[in-house]
């Protein structure tokens, strides 16, 4: 019941997820396409990608913790600790589908399930430059994939839900909101 629940109360956050995929995927071509020659910027792009796409998941779960806090508090909600896990798996189930997808393919050779990579290539194109340099024939590449993305929405959100800030990690303080 519980799962229904988070999934009915943040389709809209799944759909945000989809769309930061999508534009990210867009972006990350454009990347990728002037890097291949050379391994050095591929790195480098890459790990730019990956971040970028990681850090438009923090702020969007960071988010939806810190409005969570506030329901909870005010006792509008239960406390659910492992909703960013949750939502994030939800957001990563196509791509867990591509990868299953992906996986059978590699070891039956079934040819229509070879369009599950393509697109998995495409989909989620900002980790291009990693699979190409580390894992460009793994078929659990795409596995590798999802796992990441749902630990930076959990922890976002538990981050959020607690009002700690990253940037308060480094030293900086955030400034004081202004009372009107």
């Amino acid at each position: 019941m519980q799962w229904f629940q988070i999934a009915k109360e943040h389709r809209g956050t799944v759909l945000k997820f989809q769309v930061n995929q999508f534009a990210l995927a867009l972006f990350s071509l454009m990347v990728f396409v002037f890097t291949m020659q050379n391994k050095f910027t591929m790195f480098f792009c890459g790990l730019f990608t990956m971040a970028f796409y990681w850090y438009l998941i923090y702020h969007l779960m960071w988010n939806i913790g810190g409005k969570d806090r506030i329901r909870v508090d005010g006792g509008r909600a239960k406390k659910i600790l492992w909703k960013g896990f949750y939502i994030g798996l939800l957001a990563n189930l196509f791509n867990l589908l591509l990868a299953v997808m992906n996986l059978i393919y590699y070891y039956t050779g079934i040819s229509w399930l070879r369009l599950g990579n393509i697109i998995a290539r495409l989909w989620e194109s900002m980790y291009a430059g990693w699979w190409q340099l580390f894992m460009p024939h793994n078929p659990l590449a795409h596995f590798f994939v999802v796992l990441p993305t749902i630990c930076v929405a959990g922890a976002a959100y538990l981050i959020g839900y607690h009002n700690i800030f990253l940037s308060s990690f480094l030293g900086i303080k955030p400034k004081p909101a202004k009372h009107r």
